[in-house]
């Protein structure tokens, strides 16, 4: 009697699940890379979108001031004129280096809602500080999702003249 062993290669076998392996692993990192890139594309693409929002709403911002200090002693009236196309929220009023000029009790942001072509007096006591012989008004506006934003470009500046700081004798 004869035995016949039958021998079978296996080494098709290994070549064929290793195939199989890499095909499954460039579809993967191929899934994974494609969803980051949308993410990405979709997230630049927002703030794009954002940024430009914010440069056209900053070009239709024109503000004006001008100084009225024939009143008491630190207290001027400060004529705000909005000359540009959309309302202004807020504004800040800061001197320079962002140092707070307004006296402790003042915040330093005023609710102005200024429509366009239309100005206000707001009554501003200043500190007497030597710093805050100039004040940058800033317009802040809101964009979309209520976000409230200033456009620095837009800032109006205000020399402060040292008759402003000291008692008017007239009154």
């Amino acid at each position: 009697m004869e035995i016949i062993v039958w021998q079978t290669e296996k080494k098709g076998q290994g070549e064929f699940v290793a195939y199989v392996l890499l095909i499954g692993l460039a579809v993967t990192l191929s899934i994974i890379i494609g969803r980051w890139s949308i993410g990405q594309s979709q997230s630049t693409s927002q703030n794009f979108v954002r940024q430009s929002e914010i440069e056209d709403k900053c070009g239709q911002i024109a503000l004006s001031a001008s100084v009225d200090c024939s009143g008491l002693a630190n207290q001027i009236l400060i004529k705000i004129t909005n000359r540009g196309y959309l309302k202004i929220e807020k504004v800040k009023i800061t001197g320079e280096n962002g140092i707070n000029c307004m006296l402790s009790d003042q915040p330093n942001e005023l609710d102005i809602e200024l429509y366009p072509q239309k100005e206000t007096q707001p009554n501003i006591q200043l500190s007497d500080r030597l710093e805050c012989k100039k004040i940058y008004i800033l317009p802040l506006m809101k964009i979309s999702n209520e976000e409230t934003i200033g456009s620095s470009d837009k800032t109006a500046e205000i020399t402060i003249p040292d008759s402003c700081r000291t008692p008017n004798t007239n009154v």
